[in-house]
């Protein structure tokens, strides 16, 4: 890891010294970065993730909103689901939910990875500023 941070140091210094002088440079000079499958499938992984956790309380906030049913609260509300309907009631409606989640979380974290890589490219990992983030 610290190779890795030398190298990207050396390059950087070695961009900054070629800018004084004005000339082009075969280190400096990056073809655009690919779109990682894996920014791809850790993006699908988080869609999953927050889809399987956060949707039984999603069917609760609806129930609750549409005032057709009578609860406390979302605790008694999802108590009662899972009463009257078993466990499977808690994730009804999962498959549109889970393919709306996920391609809208592959999408987005590939393409800010992307451009993250774009925007820093000698260390795509690096904190950019605020300004630059937005």
């Amino acid at each position: 890891h610290r190779a890795d941070f030398r190298e990207a140091r050396a390059t950087r210094l070695h961009c900054q010294r070629r800018l004084s002088v004005l000339t082009e440079c075969s280190v400096c000079i990056r073809p655009p970065a690919p779109m990682s499958l894996v920014d791809t499938a850790s993006g699908l992984a988080g869609a999953c993730a927050c889809t399987y956790t956060g949707l039984p309380f999603d069917i609760a906030k609806v129930r609750i909103q549409s005032g057709q049913y009578q609860y406390a609260g979302v605790i008694d509300c999802l108590y009662k689901v899972g009463e009257k309907e078993g466990v499977r009631g808690w994730w009804r409606g999962l498959m549109p939910a889970l393919s709306s989640s996920m391609a809208e979380n592959m999408t987005g974290v590939t393409v800010q990875r992307a451009i993250r890589r774009q925007l820093s490219p000698h260390a795509p990992d690096a904190r950019l500023p605020v300004t630059t983030e937005l």
